[in-house]
């Protein structure tokens, strides 16, 4: 399924990016709101950034919603 599939590699990239375990990483973002509200809503539109953007782009709107720190 096609959000399983963009869930998944979302999770991945952010995962590698700030050192963090996968699942607290999903957790966080599904409890927020993030994963459904926005990444898998979004993901016609996010799929075109690149993925440096996309990336500071996500981990900013985690820090507003008091995902990261």
């Amino acid at each position: 399924d096609k959000d399983t599939v963009v869930s998944q590699r979302i999770v991945l990239v952010i995962v590698r990016r700030l050192g963090l375990n996968a699942r607290d990483v999903y957790e966080r973002l599904k409890t927020s709101g993030i994963l459904n509200g926005y990444i898998v809503s979004s993901y016609d539109v996010l799929h075109t950034f690149g993925k440096e953007y996309l990336m500071e782009d996500l981990t900013d709107y985690m820090r507003e919603k008091g995902v990261l720190n």
